[in-house]
């Protein structure tokens, strides 16, 4: 049983996690169109996908696509 159901809650409180394709489709955005992190429309928190990019920079995950790319 989880700590929030012990707690007598049905889930975790505060906002509901961001998908991930969506996170990076608002960075794309960003990254693309050269508008502020706050001014993302449509993508969800400018701040979460922001956020979500630092981790995946800093992870190196942008080093790997070029050989997912060229993979034959």
């Amino acid at each position: 049983m989880s700590q929030w159901r012990r707690r007598g809650l049905q889930k975790a409180p505060g906002p509901r996690p961001m998908p991930e394709p969506r996170c990076l489709q608002g960075s794309l955005f960003v990254l693309h169109t050269g508008i502020s992190w706050e001014n993302l429309p449509g993508f969800g928190s400018g701040t979460t996908c922001w956020r979500r990019l630092q981790c995946w920079t800093e992870a190196g995950v942008f080093d790997q696509v070029p050989r997912y790319c060229w993979a034959g």
